[in-house]
Formats: structure tokens, sequence, C-alpha cells
């Protein structure tokens, strides 16, 4: 499945404070706890992040959430099964703009001076008899597979993780 990549700016998620999900201190709003595939959603943000119904979810649009920078984000606050969920969101904001600069590769136009992403972004899933077989064995939100393409550099960077 190829992934947009276009997104230059963490302006992206400023909606999330003014939609009322995190305050102005940068403190995560809690709710009340419940489980979505075995993921604890005790805060307004991973309710963004996962829950369709909830008072938030739109205030992403569905292309948007296919965006690489989203996707990281998403990933990046779920953490892992072991994971202990960070208060406030300036860790996670900060974590993602680190590894997106890190992974995703800009070019400066000459003329212009205008920046464009010129990486390509795959996420892979390798089916085995109709079943997945990677990554991990279920289709679960924190199994995923990223090849991210430098074509200017011939570099491939592989980010991946296993729900376990």
């Amino acid at each position: 499945e190829e992934v947009p990549c276009t997104l230059l700016s963490m302006d992206f998620f400023d909606r999330l404070f003014s939609e009322g999900v995190v305050r102005q201190s940068g403190s995560i709003c809690k709710c009340l706890e419940e489980y979505h595939d075995d993921l604890c959603v005790a805060d307004e943000l991973r309710k963004v992040l996962l829950v369709e119904g909830s008072d938030h979810y739109s205030c992403y649009s569905e292309e948007e959430r296919r965006q690489l920078l989203f996707r990281m984000f998403k990933h990046i606050c779920l953490g892992g099964p072991i994971c202990q969920y960070e208060d406030e969101i300036g860790p996670y904001l900060d974590t993602c703009k680190r590894l997106y600069k890190d992974i995703v590769s800009v070019l400066k136009d000459a003329d212009t001076e205008k920046l464009s992403i010129t990486s390509l972004v795959y996420k892979v899933t390798v089916r085995v008899e109709g079943k997945i077989g990677f990554p991990g064995s279920s289709l679960h939100e924190q199994n995923f597979c990223y090849l991210i393409v430098d074509p200017h550099n011939r570099h491939v960077t592989c980010w991946y993780c296993i729900w376990s």
C-alpha cells in the first residue's frame, strides 16, 4: 500500500489544542478508561486516534489519517503492550518530529526555494495462504512495516513493529 507523505510541518497537530483534546499547557485531557483491540484508551488523544465515534475523531479526515506523519504519531502515542503513557503531548510530538525528519528526504527547489518531500513510502503486509504472515500474525493497529525509499540516495529505511 502506498502511503502519502506530503506534510512538511508539525502545525498539522495544532488542532489537537484548538479542539480541546490537549490543554494549552500541553497536558492531554483524560477520560474514563476503555479498551480497543487490547489498547487502553484513557485519554482524549487516544480516542482521536482510535475511536471512530468519539467527539473529536472527525478533527482529522480519513485522507489526513493516511499521511505518514499522522501514522507515525499514532504509532508512537499508542506504544507497545507494556507502554507507560505520557500525560503531556510534548514527548510524543518531539519524538515524532525527530523520527520523521530522520527518515523522510526533503529537497529544496533552486528556483522557487520551496521544500518538497522526495521519499516514497509503502506499508508492507505479507499474506501466506490467505493469512497475515508479516508483520505479526494479526491485523492489529500496532503491527506495521513501512518502507521509506529515498530515490536520490538509493536508500531504504524499514520501520516496523510487531504487537505481542
